[in-house]
């Protein structure tokens, strides 16, 4: 008799709790980031993993990647530094053809669209990828700064990459020179 009126009081106590009106979720509170390294800064709603290491093709390259992963959605910021001993790339037709591919394989997507843009005040290309099979669609931005290439990434579910959000942290990415 005990057991039963404390499985009674259990399934009681869930039925209140569970028609208890949800709050809804507040906003996202966005805040400004700068990586110590002072290459850029960005507004974006939590603060960023953060991690660099030598590019294996070329270790006199540098690469530092800033990811912001929400779940469904993602925001990064990729900055790779040509060191003493490395090339500056010329940004080519070729050159931002080759950097946008070699996007497109490292994700696993596939290009959709790609067309020269002014990103933060400087010349680059801006790309729609698709990886399909896993509902993600990436909007890169690409720009070549010095002796640094930029590639910021919005990616999430059918048209994230020109959502709101999307387009609040695309706007606010500023280069610090």
């Amino acid at each position: 008799m005990k057991t039963f009126a404390s499985a009674l009081l259990s399934l009681a106590l869930f039925a209140a709790l569970w028609t208890l009106p949800v709050a809804p979720a507040r906003a996202q509170a966005w805040q400004p980031y700068q990586p110590s390294e002072r290459f850029f800064s960005v507004l974006l709603p939590k603060t960023p993993e953060a991690k660099s290491a030598p590019v294996p093709a070329n270790e006199a390259v540098t690469e530092y990647d800033y990811l912001a992963d929400m779940g469904a959605t993602a925001y990064q910021v990729t900055v790779l530094v040509f060191g003493p001993g490395s090339t500056v790339p010329t940004p080519t037709d070729d050159y931002w053809t080759r950097v946008i591919q070699g996007y497109a394989q490292g994700s696993g997507s596939v290009l959709s669209t790609q067309r020269p843009v002014t990103f933060a005040g400087q010349q680059g290309v801006e790309a729609l990828t698709d990886d399909n099979a896993n509902n993600l669609h990436h909007r890169i931005d690409a720009i070549l700064v010095g002796n640094r290439l930029y590639l910021v990434v919005a990616a999430g579910p059918n048209a994230f990459p020109t959502s709101e959000d999307a387009l609040r942290f695309f706007g606010s990415f500023r280069v610090l020179q």
